[in-house]
């Protein structure tokens, strides 16, 4: 189930997906495409969203990948990098 760890359903209808890519296109955030580094295909997403950069510490990260990459490690390399920009760029975790 690839939405378990999240606060939302499976889409059930492309009208659904297209909502969902409509609230990312508006939300405050950033959002980083995640490629396999032999071909290049796009095989997921992380970054940030919900991010209030006049509230210290409010924004929240996550991330998807295609299932057939799933247990190689690569969302903890990514994850690797996006931690560190969260906290010296955009500032989170300060008071």
């Amino acid at each position: 189930m690839v939405t378990r760890f999240m606060d939302i359903e499976p889409c059930r209808n492309v009208e659904e997906a297209e909502e969902m890519i409509q609230f990312h296109i508006g939300d405050s955030g950033c959002r980083y495409g995640v490629f396999n580094k032999i071909t290049h295909q796009l095989i997921g997403t992380a970054g940030y969203h919900c991010w209030n950069p006049n509230v210290p510490s409010s924004a929240e990260i996550g991330f998807d990948l295609a299932p057939s990459y799933w247990g190689q490690g690569l969302m903890r390399e990514a994850l690797t990098a996006l931690i560190p920009m969260g906290w010296n760029i955009m500032k989170l975790g300060l008071d």
